[in-house]
């Protein structure tokens, strides 16, 4: 297994909730996941946890209190968990 590089083909799809699916590696203990979302899976604590990310194919709307964000395929999102001040 090579410590530097992680092919996330080799590796098995888990079920964590409706309409998501993963590929979790860990690396020097680092965690890196391979996330396939579908129009089924709703997310309603996005904002309680931090969270980054890269949209590989497809589209992607997450839903805060305040706002919706619409992402595409090639773009990458970074996002702190919620203070109670807002994000």
């Amino acid at each position: 297994m090579s410590k530097t590089k992680i092919d996330f083909a080799t590796l098995p799809w888990q079920q964590t909730q409706r309409g998501a699916r993963f590929k979790s590696p860990t690396r020097e203990g680092k965690q890196f996941r391979l996330l396939e979302l579908t129009s089924e899976f709703v997310e309603p604590d996005w904002c309680l946890k931090s969270h980054a990310g890269y949209v590989v194919e497809g589209e992607m709307e997450i839903t805060f209190a305040d706002r919706t964000e619409n992402l595409r395929a090639a773009m990458g999102f970074s996002y702190a968990a919620a203070t109670g001040n807002g994000i």
